[in-house]
């Protein structure tokens, strides 16, 4: 047991402190219990995944399904369905006995995966895979990929890997070694994937309408730079006669007289009205 003290008030006493305890052998040839080991090794797997707890709450909600997995060893272990959740979020886990070798359940499941998301699947399929991204200092994974159903339908899965490494005792080499265990949570997110779809069909519907408005808007003005410029020209030019011609009144009333239009009243080939 260590004692911690934390804070002291101005006369020295002791208001707070923190108890720490630990198992410590009596020397080092002592016997190891292995559950003993197994149990601690858990609880500090616990530990660590638990420190962001609002975080892990969220990702146990919405997994459909959970298994876990000794990297170091290969070995997935068991498979965890979490209370309330439907069988459609338990068949994202492959039926398969357990426990067996996470590579060879992989190869397995990979037969589901659609070609054009076995890249990403593959970037998590294999012991080997995942301990090259710990080592470089990933604890948490995520990849998305789509598996065909037996009848035809496509689904998103997405697959979080939550990876944490602990000492624990082997009794086959009877020594404490390193190991690296992993939470692999599964999620359906194809409604999610549905929702994205409908959002960028609007938001691609949109925009062509914005495009098919603009477009509008640019034959509207050029045609009516065009309506306009053409009398305009023709205006400027009887102007200029009459400024050379100001003493002949005839020429002048007959050049106003042509310089007079009906209204407009809607612009030629457009369907905007110019009223």
């Amino acid at each position: 047991m260590t004692v911690l003290p934390i804070d002291w008030d101005e006369a020295g006493v002791l208001h707070h402190f923190i108890l720490a305890f630990e198992t410590i052998r009596l020397n080092a040839d002592q016997a190891i219990d292995p559950k003993e080991q197994l149990t601690l090794h858990y609880e500090q797997l616990k530990q660590s995944i638990l420190e962001n707890d609002s975080y892990v709450d969220a990702l146990l909600d919405m997994a459909g399904t959970i298994y876990t997995v000794n990297l170091t060893r290969d070995t997935l272990e068991r498979n965890i369905s979490p209370v309330g959740k439907s069988d459609s979020d338990r068949a994202l886990f492959l039926d398969y006995p357990l426990p067996c070798s996470y590579r060879d359940y992989c190869d397995e499941y990979r037969k589901r995966v659609t070609p054009a998301t076995l890249g990403s699947y593959r970037t998590a399929d294999t012991s080997a895979r995942l301990l090259k991204r710990f080592a470089a200092g990933e604890k948490h994974i995520t990849v998305e990929y789509c598996v065909q159903e037996d009848d035809g339908a496509i689904r998103w899965v997405q697959k979080t890997a939550l990876m944490t490494q602990t000492t624990v005792f082997d009794p086959e080499i009877n020594a404490e070694m390193p190991m690296v265990t992993a939470i692999i949570l599964l999620q359906d997110t194809s409604q999610m994937h549905a929702r994205d779809e409908q959002e960028n069909a609007r938001l691609q519907a949109a925009f062509d309408e914005m495009r098919i408005a603009n477009r509008t808007k640019t034959e509207f003005l050029s045609h009516m730079s065009h309506d306009i410029r053409t009398p305009l020209n023709g205006i400027i030019g009887l102007l200029q006669v009459d400024e050379t011609h100001f003493d002949d009144k005839a020429l002048l009333l007959e050049n106003h007289k042509k310089c007079r239009f009906p209204p407009i009243t809607c612009c030629r080939s457009s369907t905007m009205c110019c009223r």
